[in-house]
């Protein structure tokens, strides 16, 4: 929550373009909501994150339940899988703003009169930067994620088409999709901007001196309206990503189950 809360509320160097472009694109009605979000158990994964559930009112999120979870790790001695207690985080949608409480912080991101986070900078409603970090476009997919002095994310993209309202450079981000579920609600609402057009392929993370440090291999199950329903990730991590809970482990498959109401 708190990286949540720094990149849609602290004060930034950037200041928002005045582009006149509107948020629509993540406001449609008709389109499916995604209800929950939630990993598969399989041993040995050596991953940490979270399980999200989604409540809505008028199509907007206006509860986030989540619950913290430890993956099993032999390197770690942890056979098992352990669960914290479930937390929720609560939206309120102003003119001007939205605001968030949580059991561990509260916040609130600005918007400008396109409904867009003004501590961002968009161009044509797509985000180009937040914070430290800046995002390249071409083609409606974001093609490399940059934060600054720190890591460098490339992304390639399937023939699928995104037809969902949350799939979103913010989303795509995290090597770790369970940490992406803080920002659902403001991806959602549309504050963030556009979201992608296809579904990811590949990414890859580098540290900023060029040395990779992870690639994740994505690949869907589909339902019979082309949401994905299972999105699963071929993590293959490297000696040098010092930042990884499983880092001696080569490859694992990281399966993540999602449902939806209409």
């Amino acid at each position: 929550m708190k990286k949540f809360i720094y990149l849609f509320s602290a004060v930034l160097i950037f200041a928002c373009t005045g582009d006149d472009t509107s948020n629509e694109e993540n406001t449609t009605t008709g389109q499916k909501k995604l209800v929950s979000f939630e990993i598969i158990e399989d041993d040995n994964l050596c991953v940490g994150g979270r399980n999200y559930s989604c409540i809505y009112e008028n199509d907007k999120i206006i509860t986030v339940s989540y619950q913290s979870y430890r993956s099993s790790c032999y390197s770690n001695n942890s056979d098992n899988w352990n669960y914290n207690s479930r937390y929720q985080i609560n939206y309120e949608y102003l003119s001007n703003k939205i605001l968030s409480t949580s059991p561990e912080d509260e916040g609130e991101a600005n918007l400008d009169e396109n409904g867009l986070a003004i501590e961002g900078q968009f161009l044509n409603g797509e985000l180009i930067s937040i914070g430290d970090t800046t995002f390249a476009w071409e083609g409606g997919n974001v093609l490399q994620a940059e934060t600054e002095n720190y890591r460098l994310l490339s992304i390639d993209y399937s023939s699928i088409l995104n037809n969902t309202n949350f799939i979103h450079p913010l989303f795509v981000v995290e090597t770790d999709l369970s940490l992406s579920g803080e920002y659902i609600a403001f991806i959602v609402s549309g504050a963030a901007g556009k979201t992608l057009t296809n579904l990811p392929l590949r990414t890859i993370k580098r540290s900023s001196n060029g040395e990779i440090l992870s690639e994740s291999i994505w690949s869907y199950v589909m339902d019979d309206e082309n949401y994905p329903i299972y999105i699963k990730i071929d993590l293959a991590t490297y000696e040098n990503n010092e930042y990884d809970y499983g880092e001696d482990l080569p490859r694992r498959l990281i399966t993540y189950k999602l449902t939806y109401t209409n």
